[in-house]
Order: structure tokens, then sequence, then C-alpha cells
């Protein structure tokens, strides 16, 4: 459990429909909120500890339970500004703090 999580974000998961065989313009619906905590990254940091190439990237922390939410590709919604999910990770500690860590990017819709 991660103690401090002064944040609140709503996660969107992302779907691609077809219709006719056609793929169409992806839909998101949303899961819900979650309790945690982001801050800014360097993107050489993100890159030395994700092998990923992103602008403007963050860091999200939060409990072990929400781990399914973030899920590559999927959308969060923080501060009025939208961030796609690059990756993610769950830390196994030997301690109370197993948490969710994943790697957002800041994408202008």
């Amino acid at each position: 459990m991660i103690p401090y999580r002064p944040h609140t974000v709503t996660v969107y998961e992302a779907s691609e429909p077809e219709i006719g065989g056609v793929a169409q313009a992806p839909t998101y619906t949303s899961l819900g909120t979650v309790r945690c905590q982001v801050t800014m990254e360097e993107p050489g940091a993100a890159f030395e500890s994700y092998g990923l190439e992103v602008r403007r990237p963050h860091v999200l922390l939060a409990d072990s339970a929400d781990e399914s939410k973030f899920d590559v590709g999927n959308r969060v919604y923080y501060d009025s500004r939208w961030f796609v999910v690059r990756a993610s990770s769950v830390a196994k500690a030997l301690t109370q703090l197993n948490h969710v860590r994943a790697l957002l990017e800041e994408i202008v819709v």
C-alpha cells in the first residue's frame, strides 16, 4: 500500500471496435477513479527505467489492488490533462509497500 496518495485520477480502457470487418475509431470506457501519486519524470530517467523514449513522462504509483487498470494503452485523466499508459509493473516488497508503478506519457487530444 502506498501511504501517500494525494491525487485522484480517472482511468479509461481503450477498445478498438470493428463494424463489418472495418476498424473504427477507438472508444474509451471508464474503469473508475484511483487514489495515487503522480510525479513528473525526466525523459532520461524514464528511458533508463523502462527502455522507452517518451515525451513529457510522469510516473504514477498506486496500490497493487489497482494493477489491472493500468494496462498499456489505457488512458488516464488527471489535473485537466490526458496521459496514456506506456508501461506498468508491480513492485513486490517484503513490507506492505506492494504497489503499481506506471509510466505515463502526457498527450494532447
